[in-house]
């Protein structure tokens, strides 16, 4: 076990998510129908695939944080981890290549420009809790010798 003095101070860097979200957001609606389909370094997903990637995770986070709803076995090794995650990636992916573009940046903002109104989906991400991600972070970071 690690001594006292060998702890790593966290990081935090959740106060930069929403600029980040919200500058990822203005790129994403500036593009043309092409530019989603246009390859990336990610051989096999287009940039849409790669967007789908990154917002995919807050449905996920919201189902696991606030209903407790998880589906997949318990990991204990590296490499039944990276399968777990590679494996929910992919289906998730593949599943919602189906969505607008339209619909994958609406769904991904707290608020709807168009009426005001709040979205459900980002007003509820909006709401947990910042130290319940940052602690399910650091839980899911020490998972790692």
């Amino acid at each position: 076990m690690a001594d006292e003095q060998d702890k790593v101070a966290p990081i935090l860097v959740a106060d930069s998510f929403k600029e980040v979200r919200n500058y990822l957001l203005e790129v994403l609606e500036s593009l043309s129908p092409s530019e989603w389909e246009r390859p990336t370094a990610a051989r096999l997903w287009s940039l849409k695939d790669v967007a789908l990637h990154l917002l995919g995770g807050d449905p996920s986070n919201l189902s696991r944080r606030r209903d407790s709803v998880f589906k997949g076995k318990p990991v204990s090794e590296y490499e039944e981890l990276v399968a777990f995650v590679n494996d929910s990636n992919e289906q998730w992916v593949r599943t919602s290549r189906r969505l607008s573009t339209r619909v994958i940046c609406e769904h991904a903002r707290p608020k709807q420009r168009d009426q005001g109104t709040q979205n459900p989906l980002g007003a509820q991400l909006c709401s947990v809790k910042r130290g319940t991600i940052l602690n399910s972070v650091g839980s899911f970071l020490s998972f790692y010798p």
